[in-house]
């Protein structure tokens, strides 16, 4: 098992660092009032000395800012269709939040593959706000994982236990002890998950108007949160709720264990543009995920057709092998079947063929390059022709020539007789018009016998 990771929560008095294990307390950094360089300078210091005395991984830190410190935003999904990149985002949201396009970091919430989507819920944060704190966590070599609102590590684990209905109203109230309290108004969809987002002080008039803004479906809503703080919350508010009482930092502190664990992604991820830049792949993660899942599935399917292309080859191999056998139990009945059937059925062939034979003595063909210079010797010089091909094979010969006339070709065959060729007519074909080609069929014999009438010659045409 991996060492612990860490979470660094921004907090009403300033931030705080824990850890995923309930085992490890928490420990506040009171920096508040400092200057963005000495403030990062102090978290970077407590983080490195919190983990060194947790024995933490400080390659496993999660960056949890306050809602606070983000603006949320509902985008209808005609319009976000037509937002292809991150960029485009961002100057979405600069038309619909009090926010500069170039000064922001922003994701969004998108529904599961195949699931309706009528609006989409974006998160934007101004990257000045935490771009100190998270260069100088990197220069000390913690490893920042993701960004994300603190309270939306409550909402996804809630979500993912379905600890509440879909398509409801919740009420979580996230401020405990001294802080100032402050109830954040949700609305989730029948995919539990956010299409509105309101941040309210602990006054039930505030709220119940935020409830009546958000709440144009009459949807159940429930309050959320330890149960002295929604006790007190209940017994204020005019409208009709039900509670559910849950331990918000242990729900908190349950998503960030898995976000570092089990290699899942987070509802809204901020570590992106300047706030990544030590990580240049993170913009590709997406993508380069989506490959390595495509590669492996054409690798799986690659595998899968070549085991089954090989098996239906060795079926065909056998399938031939029992032809074999067949052929050679009819050929040669009586007598076992044996391992090279093919082999022994050449050898079988090549016996029976030196039985069949009526010659007595074995003749060496004469040298192709032999024949080849007597077929020279016997061009003539009265008229010229062009040899467009020679073949020559156990002293058979097979020549196309082109020429002026039939009579050259009769010519050429006579002078190849001369040589000790025995030739057939020759046969001519008119090409381009005036040009005879004229293909000449023979044997080197000058022993005088007759032309072979062996097929083999004509398959030399």
């Amino acid at each position: 098992m991996g060492k612990r990771g860490i979470l660094l929560s921004e907090r009403t008095s300033g931030w705080e660092l824990s850890s995923t294990s309930a085992s490890v307390p928490s420990v506040s950094i009171d920096c508040m009032e400092m200057e963005s360089e000495s403030k990062a300078k102090a978290i970077t210091d407590a983080t490195l000395a919190f983990a060194k005395t947790n024995s933490l991984d400080l390659s496993q830190v999660i960056l949890a800012v306050a809602s606070e410190s983000v603006l949320f935003a509902t985008i209808p999904g005609s319009n976000f269709d037509a937002i292809k990149t991150n960029q485009a985002l961002r100057f979405e949201l600069e038309s619909l939040l009090p926010c500069d396009a170039e000064g922001i970091v922003a994701d969004s919430i998108e529904a599961p593959r195949g699931s309706k989507q009528t609006s989409v819920a974006a998160v934007a944060l101004e990257t000045a706000h935490v771009e100190r704190i998270v260069k100088t966590l990197e220069d000390a070599r913690c490893k920042i994982q993701c960004i994300v609102p603190r309270s939306m590590l409550a909402f996804e684990q809630a979500s993912i236990e379905r600890l509440l209905p879909a398509s409801s109203l919740w009420l979580w109230v996230m401020g405990t002890g001294e802080e100032s309290r402050r109830v954040e108004v949700v609305a989730v969809d029948s995919n539990r998950l956010p299409i509105a987002w309101q941040l309210c002080d602990m006054d039930p008039i505030s709220i119940e108007q935020n409830v009546r803004i958000l709440n144009i479906d009459s949807l159940p809503v429930f309050v959320v949160g330890n149960s002295q703080d929604t006790e007190i919350l209940s017994a204020k508010l005019g409208i009709e709720h039900q509670i559910v009482n849950q331990d918000l930092s242990s729900l908190i502190k349950k998503r960030a264990g898995k976000l570092l664990t089990a290699g899942e992604f987070p509802w809204i991820d901020l570590r992106r543009d300047v706030l990544a830049s030590q990580d240049p792949w993170r913009r590709y993660q997406g993508a380069i995920v989506r490959l390595a899942v495509a590669t492996c599935v054409f690798f799986a399917v690659a595998c899968g057709t070549f085991a089954w292309r090989a098996t239906h080859y060795q079926s065909l191999a056998n399938q031939y092998k029992a032809k074999q056998e067949d052929i050679f139990r009819e050929t040669f009945p009586g007598q076992r079947v044996p391992a090279a059937i093919l082999a022994r059925l050449k050898s079988e062939y090549a016996k029976a063929k030196g039985v069949r034979t009526t010659d007595t003595a074995t003749t060496l063909p004469e040298s192709a390059l032999s024949i080849l210079r007597k077929i020279i010797e016997s061009f003539t010089k009265d008229f010229s022709f062009e040899v467009l091909d020679i073949r020559i094979e156990n002293n058979r010969l097979a020549m196309d020539i082109e020429l002026s006339t039939q009579q050259d070709a009769g010519k050429v065959a006579a002078a190849l007789a001369r040589q000790g060729f025995r030739v057939e007519p020759p046969a001519t074909t008119l090409v381009d018009g005036d040009r005879i080609r004229a293909t000449l069929i023979g044997a080197y014999d000058p022993t005088g016998n007759n032309l072979s009438s062996n097929p083999d010659d004509r398959a030399l045409r």
